[in-house]
């Protein structure tokens, strides 16, 4: 009994002994391995949701402290490492946010998580806000001697921005980056940047821009009178008072030439008026005709005897 027992100990027992040896060096080596600590910059990422915007800076990166087994640490990818903060469920005002090893994603197990620096994230969370605004291109110097500078025009001329509501909510408008416009003595179109208003507020799209600048001769001024007044949409018999106006317009000379009271006309609008004992008083807007786009924005029309007319409707249509 005791023999064979005896014998499975003593059979060849060098090379027992030697696999004992090695199996407890391989142990020592493996649970005796020193355990080391590195310092990595991970990028971190923010889930807001469609609701929500971060106002202020916020930092792309964040360092994070990790311990574990050497071997562990020089398996570990950086480019695999992502610190993830989930707040589209958060409220918004002042956010105090603590980082947690269970947001670092990319670390395998048996690393550890010491430190973050920063430890905490502080946010300022709004409401995202969308809205389109005009854009007004921004005009520096003046043009050469005997011309003058009569207007500019984006194209596009509005353009969607995106931000807190806080922020968003308060503009009224874009400006494009200052064109100059000194020593000029004809109308050019420059390709510009847009300049936010707000540094939180993104503008969405094509940001260049195409301004057209209209420069011209120095205007002179001119009186035109007996400028009629035209009804539009008229149904009914009416008597308007003044049926004749007078102008002051200010243009180029090239430009006044082609204007007269023939084709000039103080146009007012009666749709969907109907006739009553009082009359209406009425606005009139004036109607160049024949009259080219680009001359017509040289035209600064300075005085207008009355913007407003006196029109009486009878109930006697026109048709009859």
């Amino acid at each position: 009994m005791h023999e064979p027992i005896r014998h499975l100990f003593l059979h060849r027992w060098p090379l027992k002994l030697l696999s004992v040896i090695l199996a407890y060096a391989i142990w020592l080596t493996v649970t005796g391995e020193s355990s080391i600590v590195n310092h990595f910059s991970v990028p971190l990422e923010m889930n807001l949701g469609d609701e929500l915007i971060s106002v202020g800076p916020t930092p792309t990166q964040v360092s994070v402290r990790i311990r574990g087994r050497a071997t562990s640490i020089r398996r570990l990818d950086p480019l695999n490492m992502r610190l993830n903060l989930d707040l589209a469920d958060s409220k918004t005002g002042e956010r105090n946010v603590q980082f947690s090893p269970s947001d670092l994603s990319g670390v395998p197990k048996g690393i550890v998580v010491e430190r973050f620096e920063p430890a905490r994230l502080v946010l300022t969370l709004d409401k995202r806000m969308r809205t389109a605004l005009p854009v007004f291109p921004a005009i520096d110097g003046e043009p050469a001697d005997g011309y003058q500078f009569y207007g500019a025009t984006a194209f596009p001329d509005t353009l969607e921005v995106e931000g807190p509501a806080s922020e968003v909510s308060g503009l009224n408008r874009l400006l494009t980056d200052t064109i100059s416009i000194t020593g000029r003595s004809r109308s050019f179109m420059e390709e510009t940047g847009i300049v936010p208003e707000s540094r939180n507020t993104q503008v969405l799209g094509e940001q260049t821009l195409r301004v057209q600048v209209t420069i011209d001769a120095t205007s002179e001024v001119r009186v035109l009178s007996g400028v009629p007044v035209v009804l539009a949409g008229q149904i009914y018999e009416a008597r308007v008072t003044p049926s004749v106006i007078q102008v002051t317009l200010a243009a180029p000379a090239a430009v006044l030439e082609k204007i007269h009271s023939g084709n000039l006309r103080a146009v007012v609008d009666l749709a969907d008026l109907a006739p009553r004992a009082d009359p209406y008083q009425l606005k009139i807007r004036l109607d160049y005709v024949g009259i080219a786009a680009r001359e017509l924005s040289r035209i600064t029309e300075k005085a207008v005897s009355t913007r407003e007319v006196r029109v009486l409707l009878t109930d006697r249509r026109i048709s009859e």
